[in-house]
């Protein structure tokens, strides 16, 4: 469905709100994942560890991200993709250590 659009002439937010705008946007919705997550993470006692994964991953984002910013590079802005990615399944699989772990 991506690529149709792409085809008809709809452009990425990328492209509408212009590169850093767009890496902002990024990094802001993330820190709503961040916050949901160690508020979940607090609701049910977890340990220290997840919420230190979480926090880690977080700022490679964050790193990764403004790297880009300052020197734009594809293979780079691809890994910070993947961070957030990784962030996504680390924030599922904390829950679930958690829960399954603290019973």
């Amino acid at each position: 469905m991506l690529l149709s659009l792409k085809k008809q002439g709809i452009d990425s937010y990328s492209k509408s709100l212009g590169y850093k705008v767009s890496v902002i946007l990024v990094l802001l919705v993330l820190l709503g994942g961040v916050a949901i997550q160690m508020y979940l993470l607090n609701l049910i006692n977890a340990h220290l560890w997840t919420f230190a994964v979480i926090a880690i991953i977080y700022f490679l984002c964050i790193f990764l991200y403004f790297k880009n910013v300052i020197k734009p590079a594809e293979k780079s802005l691809r890994t910070a993709e993947k961070f957030v990615s990784l962030f996504m399944l680390a924030s599922y699989l904390s829950i679930i250590i958690e829960v399954h772990f603290n019973i």
